[in-house]
């Protein structure tokens, strides 16, 4: 009989909806991964979302996050905070998308140390990164 070894990669938790809390323990993941999401949320959301990430990350857990770079173009949209769109039009009618500078990662992101962060070929942000342990859990 096989068994899998006892992993985090064991389990997957898939999360829709809302994602400002979970219905997860503190620190039950070893990676959280989040491809084109938390962009749809103005600021004080956004640092709700990654405030949870953090929450169910274990000790120098993984964390790949993914949003896009540029506002998309030719969309009717209005700005509604610094950085922070609402299409007038189209099927995003109505949903924030917030546009990251490279600068907000990194204070966003402080609980994480930030490995990477690059432009994929389309034009997508990819960070990665692992959570910060304060020094008297090393």
């Amino acid at each position: 009989e096989h068994q899998a070894p006892p992993t985090a990669w064991n389990t997957v938790f898939q999360q829709e909806g809302k994602v400002f809390t979970t219905p997860h323990e503190d620190m039950p993941f070893d990676a959280v991964v989040s491809i084109q999401v938390i962009h749809h949320a103005r600021t004080a959301e956004i640092q709700q979302i990654i405030a949870e990430m953090t929450r169910v990350l274990r000790p120098h857990g993984a964390l790949l996050v993914s949003m896009p770079k540029e506002k998309h173009r030719g969309e009717a949209r209005r700005e509604i905070e610094a950085g922070t769109y609402v299409p007038l039009d189209g099927p995003e009618r109505g949903l924030p998308h917030h546009y990251f500078t490279e600068d907000e990662f990194q204070t966003l992101f402080q609980a994480f140390t930030l490995t990477d962060i690059h432009l994929d070929s389309t034009q997508h942000y990819c960070v990665w990164g692992r959570k910060r342990v304060p020094s008297s859990e090393d």
